[in-house]
C-alpha cells in the first residue's frame, strides 16, 4: 500500500485486548490506525480531528449499547462507513444495529483474514460510492 493511498481506520473498543490485536493486523497490512477511543465523546472528537475513511465500532460498550449511538451519529453527521464488532449476534442487537446502515458486522473473536476482507471491500465499496455522488452532482 503506497504511503499517500493509505486509508485511515478509527478502532471504537473498550476491550484493550481487543483493540490492540485489531490494531496489528491492520497495521501490519499497511493500514493507518488513527486511534483507539474507548467511548461516544473519544470517538467523536476522533472523527473530527482526523477524518477516518472508515470506523471500526464495538456494538457494546461500556456495557450498554452506546456503540450503536455512535454509529448513528457518525452516519448523519460525517458519513464515514461504519463496520461492527461484535460478540452478541441476538436478533434484537442486529436489528438495532441494522437500523444505522453499516456497512458490515464482525463477530468476535476477530479472524485477522475476516478483518482484512471485510475492511478492503468496505473501504472499496466507499470509494466508489463517493465517485458515484461526485460524478452526480457534476451533471
Amino acid at each position: 500500500m503506497e504511503e499517500e493511498k493509505r486509508a485511515k481506520i478509527l478502532i471504537v473498543e473498550d476491550e484493550q485486548v481487543v483493540a490492540h490485536f485489531i490494531r496489528q493486523v491492520l497495521e501490519d497490512k499497511g493500514y493507518q490506525i488513527t486511534g483507539v477511543a474507548t467511548c461516544m465523546d473519544e470517538a467523536l472528537a476522533s472523527i473530527e480531528r482526523e477524518q477516518p475513511d472508515l470506523v471500526l465500532m464495538d456494538i457494546v460498550l461500556r456495557n450498554s449499547d452506546e456503540g450503536i449511538q455512535v454509529a448513528s451519529r457518525i452516519r448523519d453527521m460525517f458519513g464515514i462507513p461504519v463496520v461492527y464488532l461484535t460478540a452478541f449476534s441476538d436478533t434484537a442487537t442486529i436489528e438495532a444495529a441494522r437500523q444505522t446502515l453499516p456497512y458490515a458486522y464482525l463477530i468476535k473473536p476477530v479472524v485477522p483474514c475476516e478483518l482484512l476482507t471485510t475492511v478492503g471491500l468496505v473501504l472499496e465499496r466507499a470509494q466508489l460510492e463517493k465517485a458515484l455522488r461526485e460524478s452526480e452532482e457534476r451533471y
